[in-house]
């Protein structure tokens, strides 16, 4: 027993003594590993409900951590044992979820709109969080570093969580994944305070707040679960049912744009029924000429066309060449895509 608590004590002073390569060696294998987990459930929204279970099981590790680190804070211990333990498996789910849900965000986001940023601090964060020097010993520190960490991963969490489970457009789906992440957050950290009586009440109008905050910054969230995989214009008549994938053109003759109408379209792809109205408006140059409402056609495979017309009587202008967009949003004023053509003379 003396000999093998000898090699112990020897085997931990080495690693005690390589500390730092050992944990950069590990933050390389977290890197790999939130890589493969990219790779395995790429854009498959199959795997989104699985996601529910994963927050469930992830908020009882914070109440788990959060009730070990107040003890440990109360008697004094230092960070170890069962604490470090759950310091490990939480920062793992933590990182797990981050890489899970960049995918899906990056389907999603434009790089012609604001969306990016969103996009770029999933991104950002998800990297970070394998980082384990940065993680144990700035963010897991500063409380609220952390808090914020956590905070913005259950609103992401939620906002791709929720548009698969409820049959709400997606203006209401952000909003509800604010307040639900909020509220989530106060029972998970700070259950005395939601508890206390008139607390619960405030925490409600702090959840509220935060929702409709999120509304007033809605073009900031990428708008998953909708991914834009054809953009276009066309004069073909796309209300016939033939016409499923139509082919869009960049250059319009004007004489052929007065003879029949010119059609937009895009064609989008999502795990569940779109449940927003969509809008194009038509713009040339930086003016908007017309906004129309946009049809809906269900093409299989989780695919849908969307397309409206527009008459040369409508645009009311005489001359309509030059350089047109097409922008895409949903009634909610949420971006989606543009696509820019030209209508020649």
């Amino acid at each position: 027993m003396h000999r093998i608590f000898a090699l112990w004590q020897h085997f931990k002073h080495k690693m005690l003594k390589h500390e730092k390569v050992l944990w950069a060696i590990h933050s390389v294998w977290a890197l790999t590993y939130g890589v493969l987990i990219m790779v395995f459930f790429k854009g498959d929204f199959g795997q989104v409900r699985k996601l529910l279970m994963s927050l469930m099981f992830l908020m009882l590790l914070i109440i788990a951590f959060d009730r070990i680190a107040e003890r440990e804070t109360k008697t004094g211990d230092k960070k170890r044992g069962v604490k470090l333990v759950l310091n490990y498996v939480m920062k793992n789910m933590y990182q797990a979820l981050y890489f899970f849900m960049l995918p899906f965000y990056w389907d999603a986001t434009q790089m012609d709109s604001i969306h990016w940023l969103f996009t770029a601090a999933v991104g950002v964060l998800a990297v970070l969080s394998t980082q384990d020097l940065f993680f144990d010993n700035f963010l897991m520190e500063h409380k609220w570093i952390r808090n914020a960490y956590y905070a913005f991963c259950l609103f992401a969490s939620f906002h791709l969580l929720l548009p698969v489970l409820m049959p709400f457009p997606l203006h209401y789906t952000i909003m509800l994944s604010a307040f639900f992440a909020v509220f989530a957050f106060f029972v998970l950290h700070m259950p005395q305070f939601v508890w206390k009586e008139k607390h619960f009440r405030w925490v409600l109008v702090i959840a509220m707040g935060s929702a409709a905050g999120c509304y007033t910054v809605r073009q900031l969230v990428p708008p998953v679960p909708y991914r834009v995989v054809q953009s276009g214009v066309t004069g073909e008549d796309l209300t016939l049912p033939g016409e499923a994938y139509p082919t869009g053109v960049h250059f319009i003759s004007a004489a052929d744009y007065r003879e029949r109408p010119m059609m937009a379209f895009q064609i989008i792809q999502s795990p569940t029924f779109p449940h927003d109205f969509f809008w194009h408006e038509y713009r040339r140059g930086s003016e908007l000429v017309s906004r129309q409402h946009v049809a809906r056609r269900h093409l299989g495979d989780n695919r849908y066309l969307l397309y409206s017309r527009l008459d040369y009587a409508q645009i009311g202008i005489g001359d309509p060449t030059g350089d047109w967009t097409l922008v895409l949003r949903t009634e909610g004023g949420i971006y989606l895509k543009s696509h820019f053509f030209t209508i020649v003379e």
